[in-house]
């Protein structure tokens, strides 16, 4: 909600800007690009009376990945990209409504907006994505990411599994989007998780 107010203090941007500085939207659209919650680029317009528009795209958040260091355990939220977002910007209850990543054993990322440098991370915010619509009711409760995954596996090579709410252990394989020999397609999967579901509860 304080968005603006958050980019400009980030950027030191100062609290009047002119129009008639003909640097003034590039420089607003470089302070926005900077922001963590900010995905691509950012179109800055102006017009006479003294006004602003900035259009941009929100990162959308798709999953918490639990990293345990130390005896200690924390979830960090992360997009589709894998990008790792501001963790204080989440209630604990908005916590709860993402699946987790667990298995992960590389440390997150220094900053908010950076991208997590682990292929188990991607992959499994990637199986996030293309199970949101039935999440819940598959009765998933987290991704279980390949363990060592930070060592240089390539996409091919991941083998995502799934628990359960119930305590079930679901075999998914590679993530959407391998191109392995024989791998199913994310929908080709799911239309079988939903037949055993029918047939078997």
């Amino acid at each position: 909600h304080d968005l603006a107010e958050q980019v400009a203090r980030r950027a030191g941007l100062p609290d009047e800007l002119s129009l008639l500085d003909k640097d003034v939207t590039r420089r607003v659209a470089a302070a926005f690009e900077q922001h963590p919650w900010v995905k691509g680029e950012v179109r800055v317009s102006t017009s006479v009376p003294a006004k602003m528009r900035v259009s941009l795209e929100y990162r959308e958040p798709v999953a918490m990945v639990r990293v345990t260091q130390a005896g200690k355990s924390g979830l960090f939220p992360i997009d589709a990209d894998g990008t790792l977002l501001p963790s204080a910007d989440f209630a604990p209850a908005e916590i709860a409504r993402y699946p987790v990543i667990e298995n992960v054993s590389t440390p997150p990322v220094t900053a908010a907006g950076t991208v997590w440098k682990d292929v188990g991370v991607l992959g499994a915010a990637r199986l996030a994505v293309e199970l949101k619509p039935f999440w819940e009711q598959f009765g998933f409760q987290s991704i279980l990411a390949p363990a060592n995954s930070d060592r240089k596996l390539a996409w091919d090579d991941l083998n995502l599994q799934l628990s359960t709410r119930g305590g079930s252990r679901v075999i998914w394989g590679r993530p959407p989007g391998a191109k392995h020999p024989g791998e199913l397609p994310a929908d080709k999967k799911i239309e079988r998780i939903k037949f055993y579901l029918r047939h078997h509860g």
